[in-house]
């Protein structure tokens, strides 16, 4: 056995073997302020609602000098201050707890969920400053497309799409940006030139069209 594949099958052992069906377990980060902000205002509005009660008085109207009872406006300074107090603690123990107990059960947490992609073959109409081409897309997201093409681009250039999709009668022309490249290798078997491609400020129909396109497309494997 080589020290490569020693290598890997340690990392799956280490990484994998807290699920069952050997299955790796993602968790968007997002997803875990969220709840643990909601557990953090549920605790402090509870226990400033109950030093509320147990410390107002029972007169909340001073009938003599016309205003509210002293003793209510001290009431309520001070729940806020339980409030604020219960709810920043609440909120960073719980955050403790959740990253800790994730990484013991060997749970990831990632920034953003990245965009599902789906295979897409279609010719691309390309209209950019270098001018305009014919192009084969590879797969494409919601947010973006990858095409393959050996025409010369810098990484930031803006172009306009022109494509449709499979099964749809509506030609979608979207505006897009280059976010990377990818080169030839030179080697056989190598993947062609393209281009990575970001759709900017996509309007309803757009994401309409691509998001049924995309529910009815098996995934990429």
């Amino acid at each position: 056995m080589s020290a490569h594949t020693f290598a890997v099958r340690r990392y799956h052992r280490v990484h994998l073997m807290s699920w069952p069906f050997r299955v790796r377990r993602w968790v968007q980060r997002r997803l875990v302020w969220t709840t643990c902000g909601a557990i953090a205002l549920a605790v402090g509005m509870t226990t400033a609602m109950v030093d509320l009660v147990s410390n107002v008085p029972q007169t909340l109207y001073d009938p003599i000098s016309g205003q509210v009872t002293p003793m209510v406006e001290a009431a309520i300074a001070d729940a806020g201050q339980v409030f604020a107090g219960w709810t920043v603690s609440t909120f960073g123990i719980s955050a403790i707890l959740a990253f800790a107990g994730m990484a013991a059960a060997g749970i990831r947490s990632e920034r953003r969920v990245r965009p599902e992609r789906q295979p897409l073959r279609v010719a691309v109409h390309v209209d950019g400053s270098a001018g305009s081409y014919e192009a084969v897309s590879e797969n494409i997201s919601i947010g973006g497309l990858l095409l393959a093409t050996d025409r010369e681009h810098a990484v930031g250039d803006k172009v306009r799409l022109r494509f449709q999709l499979p099964n749809q009668e509506a030609m979608l022309s979207i505006e897009a940006e280059v976010r990377w490249l990818r080169r030839r290798a030179g080697v056989p078997g190598a993947p062609p030139s393209g281009l990575g491609l970001l759709f900017l400020s996509p309007d309803w129909s757009f994401k309409l069209g691509l998001r049924r396109f995309i529910a009815v497309t098996s995934p990429m494997a």
